[in-house]
């Protein structure tokens, strides 16, 4: 009897010791597990920001150097475009054998051909010379398909190197514009570009090109314009331009330093059919781990890459990550501790064993409450619980520092009183939602705490009452998203700054083009109120006039001031403009349909416009706008092949053509001309115009 009494308080005890580790080691893995899941939300928080900054950064840049390069292009066009350079380098080609007959003199020549190319020489080198100052380029000559240079616009020049060479081969090959590598002079980092030139009969582009256009740029301002931080930068991003040189050698382009190499080029560049570097954790240019990703600018051998050192944007994360591990462990060890202490006292004292029992849950409650607030107290997140009368019955250290006051202060207080009445209606408002709904409430709030702007993501859940009857309460969580709010509006003001280069850049590129966007967005805009619609509308419009003749940067300046009819292939070379308008912006974020107004305003009410051959209510209100106004707008002001318009005039044809045009939208317009605010509309066009 002896031994089985003995033996039965062992075994209960055993059963305790073996129950308390188990129950340590849950305890462990579910804080361990959270600890894990928390800290990857967050890391995922982290990355999605800095992905979208960086998107934004080197999309705008893209652009930028896209139109940069289209520019330098369309520079060129004047030359190889022109009839007297065509027609001159399809004599030079026809002559046989060595072209230094040009430099040696043919005044005494037999042939007739021979002389007039002669005689022109001196003019054409002149014409070359003056272009390559007054359009910004170092130098500029005209070699024919051996490579031999027979217009320069300095004396003196240097034979083509083997680079050189190829990229001449290329373009008389393509027929396309080729770009050379960015390569260092004397003078600072310059590039080649090398266009084509075909003879006059070849408008079409079948003919093989007979000579070629060799402009030198030196680009290393622009380079350091593409590749500065930017002002609204708080992470410290870095850009990066490279080029693949010889062997797929990766160089990296320093503006007033030069080229230099940096090996070879990495798998995600070389083998990526989309062109573009995805945003992930790596090797950066200096060697050091970085988040980066990277885009190919089109037809160039240059990559952008945009780069912020990995530990530096880690480094609150990290000290989370470490606060976080720290409390977990101790947590742990004192529930161990803990375990181990109760058994060791039921070991020394059976006969106290219920009290004792009661004793050690009361002590392992309150430790674990300690532990509780312990925890609250370094979280950064702001943690209230309110009644369902919305005073505060617990709040941590976080949210008593936000407002300002202790911890004690805190409790007993309402929302108003600590947040301000306008504010504190709106947080109670989504707190009686959530009361009555009994679900959780995720809401967003600007909220100023100590004359500061903060921008709190909160969620609401209820606190529900014994066996789950009614919320008794509501417990918030106020996690500050202030950062990511200011990083999106930065990235809209990026956004801002490319589009308002893009209209500059229209403006600057057609002197019959400048002034018609901003005229057309006023006119729009005042249309759209005289008819009655929403401030969306007229905003939406304002903001598509500006950027509606955007697609006519790709179209030629022979096709867009033409004086007379254009032919088939030329309207559709003109209609492209809402594909390209289309192309250009379809990426940019906006808050308003500005992309549809502008693909759309081309189109008129009888199905006759493009690009889709719209009819009818199968336009939008706001492209339909658009059409007159520009319509109107496009008569009014002069143009290469034709004087402005009376103004009366102008309505009365939009009047006739009412099968294509929205008569209430002209009939706003007329209204409009006949208030004090249309004619000082007009009187600034007549001034400007």
């Amino acid at each position: 009897m002896t031994n089985l009494t003995a033996g039965a308080p062992a075994g209960k005890k055993s059963k305790v010791l073996w129950f308390g580790l188990a129950l340590a080691l849950v305890t462990v893995v579910v804080a361990a597990s959270l600890l894990f899941l928390n800290v990857r939300s967050r890391e995922a928080d982290l990355e999605a920001a800095l992905e979208q900054q960086q998107t934004a950064f080197i999309n705008g840049r893209e652009q930028s150097i896209t139109l940069w390069l289209d520019d330098m292009e369309m520079q060129g066009e004047r030359i190889v475009n022109g009839d007297i350079f065509r027609l001159f380098a399809s004599d030079v080609n026809m002559l046989e054998g060595d072209i230094s007959i040009l430099f040696a003199g043919a005044e005494d020549s037999d042939n007739d051909d021979l002389r007039s190319l002669v005689a022109q020489l001196p003019m054409m080198r002149n014409m070359l010379r003056e272009f390559a100052s007054y359009s910004g380029f170092l130098s500029g000559r005209i070699v024919n398909s051996r490579g031999e240079t027979y217009i320069a616009s300095e004396t003196g020049v240097p034979r083509l190197t083997r680079e050189q060479m190829k990229r001449v081969s290329a373009a008389l090959d393509s027929g396309k514009t080729v770009f050379s590598n960015v390569y260092l002079t004397p003078h600072g980092l310059v590039m080649d570009m090398f266009m084509p030139i075909f003879p006059p009969q070849a408008d079409d582009g079948s003919d093989q090109a007979v000579s070629v256009l060799v402009l030198s740029r030196i680009v290393t301002p622009r380079l350091s314009e593409f590749v500065k931080s930017s002002p609204t930068d708080l992470r410290d991003m870095r850009s990066y331009l490279v080029q693949a040189g010889e062997n797929n050698r990766l160089e990296l382009m320093r503006p007033g330093m030069g080229v230099d190499s940096l090996g070879a080029l990495p798998p995600d560049i070389l083998q990526n059919s989309e062109k573009q570097m995805k945003f992930a954790r790596r090797t950066g240019v200096n060697g050091e781990e970085v988040y980066s990703m990277g885009v190919k600018i089109p037809h160039m051998n240059w990559w952008l890459i945009e780069e912020v050192n990995y530990e530096e944007v880690r480094t609150e994360l990290n000290a989370y990550i470490s606060t976080a591990i720290g409390l977990t462990v101790m947590a742990s060890l004192v529930l161990i501790l803990t375990i181990i202490v109760l058994w060791w006292r039921l070991v020394g004292n059976e006969h106290r064993e219920t009290a004792m029992r009661v004793q050690n849950l009361l002590s392992q409650i309150e430790e674990q409450k300690q532990l509780l607030d312990a925890i609250n107290s370094t979280i950064s997140d702001l943690i209230s619980l309110t009644d369902d009368k919305g005073v505060i019955q617990y709040a941590n250290l976080a949210f008593a520092e936000a407002v300002g006051r202790d911890v004690k202060q805190v409790v007993g207080l309402d929302i108003p009183a600590l947040f301000g009445f306008d504010t504190g209606k709106r947080l109670i408002a989504s707190d009686h939602q959530v009361l009555m709904s009994g679900e959780a409430l995720t809401v967003r709030e600007t909220i100023w705490l100590q004359s500061q702007k903060h921008h709190f993501e909160i969620v609401k859940a209820p606190l529900s009452g014994v066996a789950g009857r009614q919320a008794r309460g509501i417990v918030s969580v106020y996690r500050d998203i202030s950062e990511l709010v200011e990083a999106q509006e930065r990235s809209q003001k990026v956004v801002r700054q490319t589009i308002d280069a893009l209209v500059r850049t229209i403006e600057e590129g057609d002197p019959y083009l400048a002034g018609h966007s901003r005229f057309m967005s006023v006119l729009s805009s005042q249309i759209a109120r005289a008819m009655n619609l929403t401030e969306i509308s007229a905003a939406t419009v304002e903001e598509a006039a500006n950027l509606s003749q955007i697609g006519k940067m790709f179209v030629p300046q022979e096709i867009l001031n033409k004086p007379g009819a254009l032919t088939e292939e030329e309207k559709m070379i003109m209609e492209s403009h809402a594909e390209h308008s289309r192309r250009v912006l379809q990426n940019i974020e906006f808050d308003l349909p500005i992309v549809d107004a502008i693909y759309e305003m081309n189109e008129r009410l009888d199905g006759t416009g493009y690009p889709r051959r719209l009819k009818g209510e199968e336009i939008g209100v706001n492209a339909r706008i658009l059409a007159v106004t520009n319509a109107f707008t496009a008569m009014v002001r002069p143009r290469s092949y034709r004087q402005a318009l009376p103004v009366n005039e102008v309505v009365e044809i939009l009047r006739r053509q009412s099968a294509a045009y929205d008569q209430e939208v002209v009939d706003a317009l007329e209204r409009l001309l006949s208030t004090p605010a249309g004619e000082r509309l007009m009187n600034t066009l007549s001034k400007h115009g």
